[in-house]
């Protein structure tokens, strides 16, 4: 099969031969035109994607709305399995119900970046590592959270954003409804309004055919067809607010604070505010044992521990060993590596062994409700 090149050689073989055509000299024209105008990456990689909608600086591109839409498929797939066919798919109108919820997204996180709502590094980790679908055993597994964002076709940090900017919105949402009381007569006919269908016919007559027939000259009818019909003129009671943010950032060039109020802000809000809890990084090999297990299953089990333990005692690297004979499943693979902890996260005897060991340190066996355990301490945070 010929190659690029020779194909490449052909066509300038061609042109040579007939550069005094016109016809050549059209298409040359041609191609000149496309790149001056369009550039040479127009060209190579074709025309630039152009955002679906905007709101204020926020562009929403193609692939956003995709994958929203993609997101809405597979929930409504799970909710009516077989019952979602393309028939009603289409009917849903889901690509645009996803452009309206991005829409609809980009609003209010706008609305909460202007009102100053900012999302930090540490409760946006916490939202996270509480999330029971990155769990394994009650424990954040890191393997299952890329998973489940690679499924989603996110990268962890195309993730994290998202959800700084969810946590962002539902505090604003929050600060709304924290202000608004719904009566149960609202209720009531929002449910209506949603539910009540209706099939009517109608015959539409211009006005302009009755009007040299209606003669309104008396006072007293009017007033009095307002006075019956008064419903209709009046809209219901509604209230005009305005809102002052004040950005901390604006001010601070004309704030001095002295290294006094500084060592009793600090004082006031040691406990609150300056204090990250204790922390320690730790891996374990895991023996497990049933909680109802006999006594001959758990001295077998004992036995299989102790013998791990005479081999770290000879020298062999702990995570080896833990990758080879551990049973914790979501750790074992990873040199059984549990990560950072802090008291309160683990089983108050694993917690305990853990807590009182320092950095490079191992433990005896332990006994827990998962069965016996050899911990080492990696690294410390006080």
């Amino acid at each position: 099969m010929p190659g690029a090149g020779s194909y490449q050689g052909a066509m300038l073989h061609v042109v040579r031969r007939n550069k005094n055509s016109v016809l050549i000299w059209a298409i040359l024209g041609v191609v000149v035109f496309v790149f001056v105008f369009w550039g040479v990456e127009a060209v190579v990689t074709g025309p630039a994607v152009t955002a679906v909608a905007t709101v204020g600086d926020t562009a929403i591109e193609p692939l956003e709305v995709q994958r929203a839409e993609r997101n809405l498929v597979q929930a409504y797939r799970n909710a009516y399995k077989d019952q979602l066919t393309p028939e009603v798919r289409k009917s849903l109108n889901l690509r645009q119900q996803a452009l309206e919820g991005l829409i609809d997204r980009a609003v209010l996180a706008e609305q909460a970046s202007e009102l100053g709502i900012r999302i930090g590094d540490n409760e946006l980790r916490d939202v996270i590592l509480g999330n029971p679908n990155f769990q394994r055993d009650g424990r954040f597994d890191k393997d299952l959270y890329v998973r489940a964002l690679r499924y989603s076709r996110l990268t962890p940090a195309e993730y994290e954003e998202s959800r700084r900017g969810d946590l962002a919105i539902q505090r604003l949402e929050q600060l709304v409804e924290d202000g608004v009381m719904v009566g149960a007569n609202e209720v009531r006919d929002a449910v209506i309004a949603q539910l009540e269908t209706r099939t009517f016919r109608f015959v539409k007559l211009p006005t302009s055919e009755f009007e040299a027939g209606v003669d309104v000259d008396d006072e007293e009818a009017l007033v009095a067809t307002y006075e019956k019909l008064q419903s209709k003129y009046t809209r219901p009671e509604m209230v005009r607010a305005a809102m002052l943010v004040f950005a901390p950032e604006d001010f601070a060039d004309q704030v001095e604070v002295t290294d006094e109020e500084i060592a009793a802000f600090y004082e006031e809000n040691k406990e609150g505010r300056f204090t990250h809890p204790h922390e320690v990084s730790a891996r374990h090999i895991l023996i497990k044992v049933d909680a109802g297990a006999d006594e001959e299953t758990k001295a077998a089990a004992r036995a299989r521990i102790t013998e791990i333990q005479e081999k770290l005692a000879a020298g062999e690297d702990f995570a080896a060993l833990a990758t080879e004979f551990s049973e914790d499943t979501g750790s074992a693979a990873k040199g059984g590596e549990l990560g950072f902890f802090s008291k309160g996260r683990m089983v108050p005897e694993f917690e305990e062994a853990a807590f009182r060991l320092e950095p490079g340190g191992t433990s005896d066996v332990v006994e827990s409700p998962f069965g016996f355990h050899l911990i080492r301490v990696d690294e410390v945070h006080e």
